[in-house]
């Protein structure tokens, strides 16, 4: 209606609206065609998008007439003629009678002749056209594609992201231009971002079905860009934490502290190398997955800053073990044995780290996987800390244990034969090997350092403060 009162820009704005839902519809190409009596070049590529989009030739004889119509307005007679052939072919199979438009523009055209077998090439330089204009309000966004397959009825399958938040996979046939496409090529489309709504049962019987919303992209065209393979992918840098040599797999920590896994490929690999790649997530059924492509193994020192760097401090040695014992906070601490590094740092020391951390199923907690050891001047108060207080001792004699000053003068010289047996200093315990390096066998004022185990504070230095 709106055509027929020549009312054609609220008509564009439909056909722009419906085209984004059924654009894969021959019909609604020839409808829009009718907008666009003005500009010949717009109402070809109209018709010839309908025409590669109907399969069925039965549905085709008056598309073919009207671009045949518009072809020898537009003085492409031998284009014109090719479309009359289509038109004439069909119509004596079927045994249908010839209409008179086509009568009409027969006789316009008797004296011309063509080599041309087919319009294809037309269609090629009108139809994109068509599509820029359909599309024009469409923001372009590039993809890459990162898959290819074959589906159960052994047609080719696609898949391109921009590796955040859009997916989507089509027929490698589907635009022409990606039928010689190979992994890792990026590309640039306008989408259609269709919204689906969908019923999902409720977790429990007696509550109502919730309705969520998700979105499918639609790809309306495609060009190719001129980047280079899986550039616009973000870069990924991650440490190998384990081979599955039986299945092939490698199992990955990225920097960021996410537990990837890939085929290993020819790519030679080891426990404690890293590589580089890139990244994108996918989503199979309800699970986010990430995936890597474009996998390169890189040096240990071009790598390190990427990752995440912790100050730590030893509040234990083993020398007998050749071991120390870490603490980042009260959920990441680990040991590093002597044969893994040249530091030997004492007791109430701070170390640097570089870290991966992953969280452990089987035993429910992070597991830390230390990448670098370095010496540090930084230092924590979550970790070491002074107090100022006074420090009281235990004596245990004759199996009851006594403070200090509740002892009368023979008990205070029967202390100062023996050793304490512990102390504290407001809540915090100090065992009898401390007080005896420092020799201390009575209260006194004392500036003390803590160490934190983990769990909770410990002694690591007492200084007497009356001397």
């Amino acid at each position: 209606m709106l055509i027929k009162n020549k009312e054609l820009e609220s008509a564009i704005e439909i056909y722009r609206r419906l085209i984004l839902e059924l654009g894969d519809k021959s019909y609604i190409w020839n409808e829009f065609s009718s907008c666009f009596a003005n500009d010949r070049d717009l109402k070809i590529g109209m018709l010839a998008k309908a025409i590669q989009l109907e399969k069925n030739e039965d549905f085709l004889g008056d598309i073919h007439l009207e671009l045949a119509n518009v072809l020898f307005d537009n003085g492409l007679i031998e284009n014109c003629l090719v479309e009359l052939n289509y038109y004439k072919r069909h119509r004596e199979l079927k045994s249908w009678r010839l209409s008179e438009l086509f009568n009409e523009i027969s006789d316009k055209t008797k004296n011309q002749t063509t080599i041309l077998k087919d319009n294809r090439s037309l269609y090629e330089k009108y139809v994109p056209i068509a599509e820029q204009y359909s599309y024009k309000e469409i923001e372009w966004t590039e993809a890459v594609l990162v898959d290819k397959w074959k589906n159960d009825e052994d047609k080719e399958r696609i898949a391109f992201t921009n590796g955040k938040t859009i997916d989507f996979a089509i027929g490698s046939r589907r635009f022409s231009l990606l039928k010689q496409s190979t992994i890792g090529n990026v590309y640039k489309f306008k989408l259609h971002k269709q919204e689906i709504k969908k019923e999902v049962e409720a977790k429990f019987a007696w509550m109502e079905k919730t309705t969520i919303t998700e979105y499918k992209f639609i790809p309306l065209i495609v060009e190719k860009t001129d980047k280079s393979d899986w550039s616009i992918l973000d870069d990924v840098y991650a440490a190998i934490d384990y081979i599955n040599a039986e299945k092939k797999v490698i199992h990955a920590i990225t920097a960021d502290n996410k537990e990837v896994f890939f085929s290993q490929g020819k790519i030679l690999l080891q426990v404690g190398d890293f590589v580089k790649a890139k990244l994108f997530t996918k989503r199979v059924k309800d699970e986010i997955r990430i995936e890597l492509k474009d996998i390169k193994k890189i040096d240990k020192e071009n790598v390190l800053d990427k990752f995440q760097g912790n100050i730590a401090i030893v509040d234990g040695v083993n020398e007998e073990k050749e071991l120390f014992h870490f603490v980042i906070n009260p959920n990441l601490q680990g040991i590093i044995k002597f044969t893994e590094t040249k530091l030997r740092p004492k007791e109430g020391e701070f170390i640097k780290l570089s870290t991966v951390v992953k969280f452990d199923k089987k035993q429910n907690k992070q597991r830390i996987r230390v990448l670098s050891i370095e010496p540090t001047d930084e230092s924590s108060q979550s970790l070491r800390k002074d107090i100022v207080g006074l420090l009281k001792l235990k004596f245990k004699m004759q199996g009851v244990t006594h403070e200090y000053e509740d002892l009368d003068n023979g008990d205070i010289e029967e202390a100062n034969r023996v050793k304490p047996d512990f102390g504290f200093i407001s809540d915090y315990y100090v065992p009898r090997q401390l007080l005896e390096s420092y020799k201390i066998t009575k209260n006194c004022q004392v500036k003390a350092t803590l160490i934190f185990t983990g769990d909770k504070w410990k002694i690591n230095i007492i200084k007497r403060l009356d001397n």
